[in-house]
């Protein structure tokens, strides 16, 4: 779930200029597939929404349509571009994880995978 929290925070900051460390309030739901749910309702930069950052009227186009398969597919084009998985990618987001884990990250928000029964 990391690398594509990740991921998402990548593409979302780069859309509107901007560092993926500028976005706070991002998550991803659900597990690894294409149906997660990169989550950008609540994400702000420097205070401001992200929805008003980048601009009302063009959101909800470019995140239903663009934003959101990008994220849930970019693991599948990587391995079709390349014949491979992006592991040094997916190292790098463990590593990130339990950094976050053991030593706190000052309170942003990030995606965790969390082992589940299939409960809700």
């Amino acid at each position: 779930m990391r690398l594509d929290h990740d991921r998402g925070l990548a593409q979302a900051a780069g859309r509107v200029g901007h560092d993926p460390q500028d976005i706070t309030e991002f998550v991803v739901w659900g597990n690894h597939s294409p149906t997660m749910f990169p989550d950008l309702t609540y994400a702000r930069i420097f205070g401001e929404t992200y929805r008003h950052v980048f601009g009302n009227k063009e959101f909800d186009k470019w995140n239903e349509e663009e934003f959101m398969p990008t994220v849930q597919q970019r693991g599948a084009e990587i391995i079709k571009a390349r014949g491979l998985s992006s592991a040094a990618s997916a190292a790098n987001a463990c590593i990130s994880q339990v950094r976050d884990w053991a030593l706190g990250n000052d309170g942003r928000w990030v995606s965790m995978g969390v082992r589940s029964s299939g409960d809700y």
